[in-house]
């Protein structure tokens, strides 16, 4: 609650759906803003956005790596991609590496690059997480609650809104709550809960 309190606005402007492209040689462009990306579901999420050959929209992803530099985060991304199977060369023209600490305030970026990296994105996936069976909370809080909260920041910043997805596990909606939801909706001839959509 504090955190909520001291560090989050206090509302998100709503976006509007995407419109469809008026003319099909010439494509809208989305961008995307992908936490998480050198890992085994960033990979396929990463490859999911650019294997797209049949949508109406150019699709650009700012893909945030930790590294030294972007050529480095670059080859962090190829490596994970090519480790697990994922990996075309076609990609890397539509990827722009994103490198800073999510768990500081604007990733740790100054005014002028976060600021336009806030002006270009359309759509934000958060699935950068630090995850660990033994570590406790305040080993975690930076690297997944904090950094949440600045994730969720950008997208709160700049001249558009911005569609956010957070990525979590299927526990989220593995409790009674979520069951009864499910089983209420299929009674009533509707989809149950997903764990995932596209």
């Amino acid at each position: 609650r504090e955190l909520v309190e001291s560090m989050l606005p206090n509302s998100y402007p709503s976006r509007e759906a995407f419109a469809q492209p008026s003319n099909v040689s010439s494509p809208s462009s989305i961008n995307v803003f992908v936490t998480g990306v050198t890992g085994f579901l960033g990979s396929y999420i990463l490859a999911d956005l650019l294997n797209r050959p049949t949508s109406p929209y150019n699709i650009k992803v700012y893909a945030h790596v930790r590294a030294k530099d972007q050529a480095s985060g670059m080859q962090r991304l190829i490596k994970a991609g090519v480790t697990y199977g994922t990996w075309s060369p076609a990609f890397e023209k539509c990827i722009e590496v994103v490198l800073g600490d999510l768990s500081k305030p604007q990733f740790g970026l100054d005014s002028v690059t976060w600021e336009n990296l806030a002006n270009q994105i359309d759509v934000i996936i958060h699935n950068g997480a630090l995850v660990h069976w033994v570590y406790p909370y305040a080993k975690l809080r930076d690297a997944n609650v904090v950094s949440t909260i600045n994730v969720m920041n950008l997208a709160a910043s700049g001249s558009k809104a911005k569609y956010f997805t957070f990525v979590s596990s299927t526990s989220t909606i593995d409790t009674e709550h979520y069951f009864s939801m499910s089983d209420e909706l299929t009674s009533e001839g509707k989809s149950g809960i997903l764990e995932m959509s596209r």
